[in-house]
C-alpha cells in the first residue's frame, strides 16, 4: 500500500490573488444575495405558511430546499461573474 501518495494539483505553483480581481465577484454575491433576501420575504415567507397549512413538515422543507438552491445559484453566479470581469479585463483566462 502506497503511503505516500501525490497529491493532485501539489505541483503546482500557488498564486496570490489581488483584493482588486476579487471585488467585482463579491460585489456581485453581495447585490445577489441582497436580491435574495428581497425576494424571500416577498416569496418565500408566504410560501412557507401556506405549505405548511398544505403539506405539512414536507412542504416546508422544500421551500427551504428552494431557497438554498437559490443561494447556491446566487453564490456560484458571483464567482463567474469575478471570473469574467477577470478574463475581461486582463485578457487571460484563469486556469482551472
Amino acid at each position: 500500500m502506497d503511503r505516500h501518495r501525490e497529491v493532485p494539483g501539489a505541483n503546482r505553483p500557488h498564486h496570490q490573488v489581488g483584493k482588486g480581481s476579487l471585488f467585482p465577484g463579491a460585489v456581485a454575491t453581495t447585490l445577489g444575495l441582497i436580491g435574495l433576501r428581497f425576494f424571500s420575504r416577498i416569496v418565500f415567507s408566504p410560501l412557507i405558511a401556506s405549505s405548511a397549512v398544505t403539506y405539512g413538515p414536507f412542504g416546508t422543507v422544500l421551500v427551504l430546499q428552494s431557497w438554498l438552491v437559490g443561494a447556491g445559484f446566487v453564490v456560484y453566479s458571483g464567482a463567474l461573474v469575478g471570473c469574467f470581469y477577470h478574463e475581461h479585463r486582463t485578457g487571460r483566462r484563469l486556469k482551472s
